[in-house]
């Protein structure tokens, strides 16, 4: 099983507001970026429609999204993790639809590391994937991070819904996709993850929280931020809430300062999984949206499970049944219909559009017609090996009967023993 919890212990993460000089520049973003290397990556980056957009974040790059996407995932990623990158491009972000619902992008902002800085040029022109910033990365600017890849995203894309995320989480995507179509699912205002609530910052020890930076004694709601859902118009208030909002180093809390600023409550998902048993750590549960600190070797292990039950022999695409749930139905081994409901099926035909699993089908007829199913224990599907051939006291249909034994069960009905 997997829990979203909510323990103040090690996931506040904070530090004091007296940075040694030595952090200080590596937090001064601009001062510190080659003037040839920003060129070099403005040219990759800029086209004649968009290279007159003023940024307000430190965003550099201007590549636009070719169409809509119902989900938009921003995958944030340290320069040097080209494995982690590419293990998530060959598992939950390899999409192979004509016509995908969605995307994903990840944030990379500069190094010192020049070897490194070269091989990410190589990596963008190739993948076209890199959303790009002028500062140099750092653990405590990941908040800036954020605001570029947001401020990206309502620029240069059109999309439904974002998923940020870390690049040490699995994503069952299909089933993120079931919970942003559901009926259920607010399309608007939505702020969807773990919640957090009543959480405090450090005063002391490593994760310290200086008053200076934070005066109160509770952070607003937030969602960690290994991953958290926003619908467009949440992206588009908090880009446009970057100037009125004082920068905090905390990315998690400071998304959640953009919702309280903005009046958007949380919504909480338990598929967001913060912690888990380690027995379980690579195998996802039936709520499974998002699982943080899984490795490369998980994430394939997950994606293994998940990808068999999609591409299996009852393989459903999204795009031919979104729902997360069939209605109710009986195997199409073998079932009675009344004369009055096999009427009513027939005169649905055409209101109820094709479905090629052929028992669900006729789930869905009895669905629209208001038809309950009465179970009965007669229509065997399974039974023990040693007993296949032998019909029971209740037996009225059995499933999965070769032609030896259809002799030999008839034998039995007509000779009884």
């Amino acid at each position: 099983m997997a829990i979203c919890v909510s323990l103040q212990l090690g996931l506040i993460r904070s530090t004091r507001s007296s940075f040694s000089d030595s952090v200080r520049e590596q937090l001064d973003v601009e001062n510190h970026v080659q003037p040839t290397q920003l060129r070099e990556l403005k040219m990759n980056h800029t086209t004649t429609s968009t290279s007159q957009i003023n940024h307000k974040s430190f965003l550099i790059t201007r590549r636009s999204c070719m169409q809509h996407y119902d989900l938009l995932m921003i995958i944030s990623s340290a320069p040097g993790n080209f494995e982690r990158r590419n293990n998530i491009r060959k598992t939950w972000a390899f999409e192979r639809s004509a016509k995908p619902r969605w995307t994903s992008v990840f944030l990379v902002a500069q190094t010192r590391n020049e070897t490194v800085s070269n091989v990410l040029l190589d990596e963008d022109e190739a993948l076209k994937d890199l959303v790009r910033a002028s500062y140099y990365d750092h653990y405590w600017n990941q908040t800036r991070k954020i605001q570029m890849g947001f401020e990206w995203a309502v620029t240069y894309c059109n999309f439904s819904f974002l998923l940020k995320l870390d690049d040490d989480v699995f994503v069952h995507v299909p089933r993120v996709l079931s919970f942003l179509s559901a009926p259920t699912t607010p399309k608007k205002m939505l702020y969807a993850g773990c919640h957090y609530a009543n959480m405090g910052p450090h005063r002391k020890g490593k994760w310290m929280v200086t008053y200076e930076e934070y005066n109160e004694t509770r952070y607003p709601d937030f969602c960690p931020g290994f991953g958290y859902i926003l619908s467009h118009d949440v992206v588009r208030a908090f880009v446009d809430t970057f100037s009125s909002l004082p920068f905090f180093r905390l990315d998690d809390v400071y998304v959640g300062m953009l919702a309280n600023k903005n009046g958007i409550s949380i919504t909480n998902n338990k598929g967001f999984e913060v912690w888990h048993p380690p027995q379980y750590v690579c195998v996802p549960t039936k709520n499974t949206l998002v699982r943080h600190n899984v490795g490369e070797e998980c994430q394939m292990k997950m994606f293994n499970l998940t990808i068999f039950l999609q591409e299996g022999k009852w393989k459903v695409t999204y795009e031919e049944y979104s729902g997360t749930r069939y209605p109710d139905f009986c195997p199409g081994f073998g079932y009675i219909l009344s004369h009055d409901v096999v009427r009513a099926f027939v005169d649905t035909f055409s209101s109820l559009p094709f479905f090629r699993l052929d028992d669900v089908y006729v789930g869905m007829l009895a669905s629209k017609n208001g038809i309950n199913i009465t179970n009965n224990a007669g229509f065997e599907l399974w039974h023990p090996p040693q007993y296949v051939c032998v019909p029971t006291k209740n037996t009225l249909v059995r499933h999965d009967v070769g032609e030896e034994c259809q002799m030999k069960m008839f034998n039995l009905i007509i000779f009884p023993q």
